[in-house]
């Protein structure tokens, strides 16, 4: 919450889609798709609401406050085929539905890129992150997910820096379908880590400073699997 009250313009505007807010449905772009500027909070709207399919080969969605991907109840899917960026620079990145978020693949000369990071909290109970290689994740309370498909490792991302070899939140780390991993992954969350089928090719680490690790239908790792 940023202590702001948006106007609603004379009373054209309603809902969420209020001023310095953003509200937009499907857009398909070959090239590019860019809202908000590629760093810092200067020209961010204040909350971002999606409800419709994204495509394009680079896409890049920033907001200030709440990013929000999905109407609750029509499945679409979020598009970066050779990048993919997602930033709540304040607030949550929430997918609310059966959202799924796909790409990274690189264009053939370069890696790509498949970033999702908040300030606050990743939600989506029904969501589906799917990456072609690395996903680098990033927030500061709970990563609560579907299902997480990852070609290459977790990772946490940082803007100003290197990403980090592993994921490391302060709240709940939760994948309630399917977590996939083509790389080992070492992953720690410190109220807790709960996973139902996990498919790791290499090692697999867990650990929680405050909380239970709990593995449920199955499990299977190519090197060790460890949980403290």
């Amino acid at each position: 919450d940023l202590g702001i009250t948006p106007r609603d313009d004379g009373g054209q505007l309603s809902g969420n889609c209020l001023e310095g807010n953003a509200c937009l449905g499907m857009i398909n772009a070959p090239s590019f798709i860019q809202v908000g500027p590629s760093s810092g909070n200067f020209g961010l709207a204040n909350t971002v609401t999606i409800q419709g399919a994204i495509t394009s080969d680079n896409t890049s969605i920033r907001s200030r406050d709440t990013l929000t991907f999905g109407d609750g109840a029509n499945e679409f899917e979020i598009n970066g085929a050779s990048s993919l960026f997602l930033e709540s620079t304040l607030g949550d990145v929430l997918f609310n539905g059966p959202v799924t978020v796909t790409g990274g693949g690189g264009d053939g000369e370069s890696e790509g890129t498949f970033v999702i990071a908040a300030n606050g909290n990743i939600i989506g109970e029904q969501a589906r992150l799917i990456s072609d290689g690395d996903m680098g994740l990033n927030a500061s309370g709970d990563i609560r997910l579907d299902t997480i498909d990852a070609g290459g490792r977790l990772e946490t991302y940082r803007f100003d820096s290197s990403p980090l070899p592993y994921i490391d939140i302060g709240g709940t780390f939760s994948v309630s379908n399917v977590l996939r991993t083509g790389a080992s992954s070492d992953i720690r969350a410190a109220q807790g880590i709960y996973l139902d089928t996990t498919n790791i090719n290499g090692n697999l680490n867990l650990t929680s400073s405050g909380g239970d690790v709990f593995v449920g239908f199955d499990l299977f790792a190519t090197g060790t699997a460890n949980a403290t």
